[in-house]
């Protein structure tokens, strides 16, 4: 997880960005997950928050060649994935509150890196997440996630 969600992204990013041409657009996919610690998920949320700065930091740094970076923070999106990840642990991700369509997302990410946006939140339930995520100490958002998750 590590390797595909941090090495890959910074190699990708390292790779492409001599390449990139003014105008052009980085999306990274980050995660609602990057907004606190998540336990049971805590390598997933520990990366994806890295996604998310590492995206915000590059946008900054890549401004003056007329580069975007945008670092799209999705909820649960609909895939077969979490089919294949329940895995039957006793404590474990079971409930997926306001899950989404892929194409709603992907939408709204290119959207909002045309607009030169360094970060993408798509949906009111993962906004509102976001907001209270910088209001709320981490403590309370991990309280709130296990309560969510039935894992309390």
């Amino acid at each position: 997880m590590v390797d595909v969600n941090i090495n890959a992204v910074v190699a990708l990013g390292l790779y492409c960005i001599p390449h990139m041409q003014r105008g052009s657009h980085m999306i990274n996919i980050a995660s609602q997950a990057s907004f606190q610690p998540l336990p049971y998920q805590n390598i997933y949320s520990s990366t994806k928050a890295f996604v998310r700065n590492y995206t915000r930091a590059l946008h900054v740094e890549l401004r003056d060649r007329g580069i975007t970076a945008t670092a799209v923070c999705p909820g649960w999106i609909q895939t077969g994935l979490y089919d294949r990840g329940l895995i039957g642990a006793r404590k474990a991700t079971s409930r997926f509150c306001g899950m989404v369509q892929p194409a709603g997302v992907a939408q709204k990410a290119v959207r909002d890196a045309d607009k030169g946006k360094d970060i993408s939140v798509y949906s009111l339930y993962v906004k509102l997440c976001h907001v209270l995520a910088k209001l709320l100490p981490q403590r309370c958002m991990i309280a709130i996630w296990l309560r969510q998750q039935h894992l309390s």
